[in-house]
């Protein structure tokens, strides 16, 4: 999978040398979400600034498949965010860091990723 970068004005192809294999999306989807426990919560703080949870829900997901990574993918259910952002304050003021890039999902396609899923309330 290649990451294409246009430009802007003209809609050309600038560069697509970046990009992953398949088996390495896979070896990061077994090691990294292989199982995924979200948690919803409701928080507030307290008048000294101290804040608390109340859990709601949990969510667990297990067995990520490739196959459904690039379905989602192709259909935009994934995107992928290159996070590079700038300090705020301190000596670097303005200066540009990278976050590094990753893959988003919405909270609610989680459930097409895995092959099993449930809910705990």
């Amino acid at each position: 999978m290649y990451i294409a970068i246009y430009s802007l004005k003209t809609k050309k192809l600038l560069d697509q040398s970046c990009g992953y294999t398949y088996d390495d999306l896979e070896k990061v989807l077994k090691k990294k979400l292989k199982n995924l426990f979200y948690v919803c919560a409701d928080s507030k703080k307290d008048s000294k600034g101290v804040e608390y949870f109340h859990f709601k829900k949990a969510e667990t997901y297990e067995n990520p498949s490739l196959r459904k990574f690039l379905n989602m993918l192709d259909k935009g259910l994934i995107m992928y965010d290159i996070r590079i952002g700038s300090y705020q304050s301190g000596e670097n003021i303005g200066k540009a860091h990278d976050h590094g890039s990753g893959f988003r999902i919405l909270e609610k396609n989680l459930c097409k990723l895995y092959s099993s899923h449930e809910t705990i309330q």
